[in-house]
């Protein structure tokens, strides 16, 4: 990954370190796990994993929900 920097910490890292560290451990998981999935899937596995669809709006319970939700608008 071109552009990380390293440095050594001595004692108790930071919380932003720390925070940090999760961060680029994860993108670095990521882009292994994507280039494997490209290796063994061919192009349908290079692309990144769906996401899923959240619905917004969803209807609260009482009478006339269905009028104050996001589905009829």
């Amino acid at each position: 990954m071109s552009g990380s920097h390293i440095r050594v910490v001595r004692g108790t890292p930071d919380p932003e370190e720390l925070a940090a560290l999760m961060v680029l451990w994860a993108r670095l998981a990521e882009e292994g796990a994507r280039a494997a999935a490209a290796r063994d899937g061919g192009p349908e596995g290079a692309r990144p994993p769906a996401r899923a669809f959240v619905m917004t709006g969803v209807p609260v319970p009482g009478a006339g929900a269905w009028r104050r939700s996001g589905w009829t608008s």
